[in-house]
């Protein structure tokens, strides 16, 4: 196995594709935009490599949903690499088509530079810089996650000091995040919000941190989000590339080892809630994306989602239908009425929630909650049952 590229090689690698690009036509003021979409240009084609050789090594063939992002065919690094002429035509092809098949996560990611300019990027030139990224693999097996984060802001101080600016203008002195992050002290149940994130710097601290201290980041929805008010769209969509929205699917490949199997038990609600939960189910939320399937038996079921009060004539089901789950099994109160009961708390007809019937472990508050909010609690639960397994086994 080929050893770890450590930082400093990355350092020394990254950086010695900027000095390419001296004495070329291109002003060192845009060096960034240039250097770093070829970065997380590269970054994402070999992890996808990764990825296709360990399904062929398991499965034999390769399964496209299986992929973190997707890579069209003619839109990959290596075809990028084989072509023999107007090869900034070739570059922006391709990275558009990997953003038209990612649009969720990566759109607008690699920028807008102007890769087709010849004057400024000739053939010659550009096939300098490929060549020179194709020489050292970025994917997981070889540079880790955080080495690439500390590599990236490396490389923007650097990009702040060879243009004379102040780095504070897209980039914050790494001693300055921690003491920041210091006295935030962001735990795993929370989130953190960074209005000028410019290049995401700050947020992938947060994240170390909570990790440092055996938390998981992802405990609840994506742990950090980029709310950016920067100028320089190149930093933000480099912030977006780095915390690309993954907690949901990979937290429950990562608990379960397979999909999440949901069973949907109505206890009479007024279908407000059910129809927000058939939401998921469109186009637009694609649960299945995120590695969850809705079953129709309890007993090949993870999860139980209560919908409405809890009726007093569905209270025996409601407890069979719990008691077919196996362990560990998980159940989601979802709306005010399975809560609490709702405006029919106290009925005759009824009683005051779904939790005085059955053990919840999410409420997911809402008249009706809305899909957003639905997949938040989602996540929520993946966490509890990774954190509490033999509890709950």
């Amino acid at each position: 196995m080929t050893d770890p590229v450590t930082l400093s090689e990355l350092e020394s690698h990254l950086w010695e594709a900027a000095n390419i690009l001296r004495g070329s036509p291109v002003d060192r003021t845009d060096w960034k935009s240039y250097i770093l979409p070829l970065l997380f240009f590269k970054r994402i084609c070999d992890v996808w490599d990764e990825e296709h050789a360990a399904m062929l090594a398991e499965y034999g063939k390769d399964f496209a949903d299986e992929h973190r992002f997707q890579v069209p065919k003619g839109s990959h690094w290596s075809a990028v690499r084989r072509a023999p002429k107007n090869v900034g035509t070739a570059l922006a092809n391709a990275m558009r088509g990997v953003e038209a098949a990612n649009q969720k996560h990566l759109y607008g990611v690699f920028g807008d530079a102007q890769w087709t300019n010849k004057d400024r990027l000739p053939d010659q030139l550009l096939k300098d810089l490929i060549e020179h990224f194709s020489a050292l693999s970025l994917g997981n097996a070889r540079v880790a996650s955080d080495v690439m984060g500390d590599a990236y802001e490396y490389l923007i101080k650097k990009f702040a000091d060879a243009t004379n600016k102040k780095a504070g203008e897209f980039y914050t002195p790494r001693s300055v995040v921690r003491l920041i992050v210091d006295i935030l002290a962001p735990k795993e149940s929370e989130t953190v919000y960074d209005p000028a994130c410019g290049t995401g710097g700050m947020l992938l601290a947060a994240v170390a941190h909570v990790r440092d201290r055996r938390g998981d980041p992802d405990r609840r929805g994506r742990g950090a989000a980029v709310l950016s008010d920067a100028k320089d769209p190149v930093m933000v969509t480099s912030a977006d590339a780095l915390l690309a929205p993954r907690a949901l699917p990979d937290a429950i490949k990562r608990t379960l080892g397979r999909s999440l199997h949901i069973r949907h038990l109505d206890a009479g609600s007024c279908n407000g809630c059910d129809w927000e939960i058939n939401a998921l189910l469109n186009p637009v939320h694609d649960l299945q994306r995120l590695n969850i399937d809705v079953v129709a038996s309890p007993r090949h079921a993870d999860l139980l989602l209560v919908t409405g009060t809890m009726t007093r004539n569905l209270e025996l089901a409601a407890v069979r239908t719990y008691e077919a789950m196996p362990e560990p099994r998980l159940v989601v109160a979802t709306g005010a009425c399975a809560i609490s009961g709702g405006v029919f708390a106290g009925s005759y007809a009824s009683r005051d929630g779904i939790g005085s019937v059955l053990p919840v472990d999410v409420w997911i508050p809402g008249c009706p909650p809305r899909p957003e909010a639905l997949v938040h609690g989602l996540l929520v639960a993946v966490g509890r049952m990774a954190a509490f397994p033999r509890e709950r086994g």
